[in-house]
């Protein structure tokens, strides 16, 4: 019968040696893989989490985004619109010499100094005194002037021109008077160098104004800051029509 002998002991080794340095190292590198290997799970851990936060704040913010604009829309841009000027139609049309257009009553500054450059593309958009009239008075055969399209202009070089158009259909300083009244201008008359300038003066109310200028809140705002308005048209002695324009004077 075989009695087991006690268990051998595993053999010692000696750190000094080659062999002994080596298990060493093994050993320090196993226990940096350990720690190593915790450290990257607790970074992925933070940037899983710190993900999660981000898109939620992007959904909150694309969400207040979105609350904003349908306040917005709902509730403060129907508040403001600006009424367009409505002119007053009541009596016949005012009578003209013709309509104008570029070919027949080219459009200049004062002294009958030939357009800036900056003006042509207002030429080209309105060259013809119907256009600047509201769209279904605009094919009449008699079109009535007192129709202007307040609303359908965007800036003050289409308002110029279609001023002149106006005034140069209209063909006189007595007719000129009476449409700048008929759009709600109170006026008056002044001679200056040989000739004789009517102005027409319009105070905007808090809710109108004569120049809309684009968007909805563009429209509000140049309502708001708009004091006065004045639309100008001078007239040499001998009846000729030397210049017509608008400004604003604002806050």
């Amino acid at each position: 019968m075989l009695v087991p002998g006690p268990a051998s002991a595993a053999p010692r080794i000696d750190p000094r040696s080659a062999r002994g340095r080596d298990a060493a190292q093994g050993a320090e590198y196993g226990q940096a893989g350990v720690e190593s290997g915790g450290a990257g799970d607790h970074v992925q851990a933070v940037m899983s989490d710190q993900g999660k936060r981000d898109r939620i704040q992007a959904t909150s913010a694309l969400a207040a985004v979105a609350i904003l604009a349908a306040v917005l829309w709902l509730i403060v841009l129907p508040r403001m619109e600006v009424p367009v000027l409505e002119a007053d139609l009541s009596g016949p049309p005012i009578p003209y010499d013709h309509l104008a257009y570029e070919a027949t009553d080219p459009h200049y500054l004062s002294n009958r100094r030939r357009v800036h450059e900056d003006w042509l593309a207002a030429i080209a958009r309105y060259p013809d005194v119907r256009d600047c009239l509201e769209p279904d008075e605009r094919p009449a055969k008699r079109p009535d002037l007192r129709r202007f399209d307040w609303a359908g202009l965007r800036g003050r070089k289409d308002l110029d021109i279609c001023l002149y158009r106006v005034f140069s259909s209209l063909g006189t300083r007595q007719r000129s008077t009476i449409w700048l009244e008929s759009q709600g201008f109170r006026t008056s008359e002044f001679a200056v160098g040989g000739g004789i300038v009517v102005n027409g003066r319009y105070s905007p109310r808090d809710d109108h104004v004569l120049l809309p200028g684009g968007t909805v809140l563009a429209r509000w705002v140049t309502a708001h800051i708009i004091y006065g308005e004045v639309a100008s048209v001078r007239w040499a002695e001998d009846g000729r029509l030397l210049r017509a324009g608008f400004m604003s004077n604002s806050l």
